[in-house]
């Protein structure tokens, strides 16, 4: 006899999710109600500036969101950005962070163009690991590494 949970409806699964998020540090940002982990680590350049990380929303995708891959490439959407990345439809869970409004990372593609900070700036760079690989990332953290 096997036990099998019954899925949660979309009004109750959004309840558990974190909605917002403050990094201020290097580290593994567990999130278990998305289902993983954030891991930002500090970046000379591409990285996202550690101001906009102070006030992070994290929300689920709805479909309108544009994403630019590259400086100087077009913004497109979320779907066909991830079909020209080739990340399986299996591979693009995870929270959208944004901060005042601005799209700034999508798991599976990266950090939004727009929103790299400028060369020179403290900033971060910042990786999705889901459930199964996130729980190797924290437990491969040193003990003077911090864990959210």
């Amino acid at each position: 006899m096997s036990f099998k949970p019954a899925a949660l409806a979309t009004g109750e699964r959004e309840a558990l999710l974190e909605s917002t998020l403050q990094v201020s540090a290097e580290g593994a940002y567990a999130l278990p109600g998305w289902g993983g982990v954030l891991r930002a680590t500090p970046a000379r350049r591409s990285g996202i500036g550690l101001a906009a990380l102070r006030r992070i929303q994290l929300l689920p995708r709805s479909g309108a969101e544009q994403f630019q891959i590259g400086p100087g490439r077009p913004p497109r959407s979320l779907k066909k950005q991830y079909q020209s990345a080739g990340v399986p439809a299996n591979r693009r869970g995870g929270p959208l962070l944004y901060s005042e409004g601005r799209l700034l990372f999508v798991p599976g593609l990266g950090i939004d163009a727009r929103a790299m900070a400028a060369p020179g700036d403290a900033q971060m760079t910042l990786e999705w690991l889901e459930q199964a690989t996130s729980e190797c990332a924290v437990s491969m953290l040193g003990r003077d590494q911090p864990r959210r």
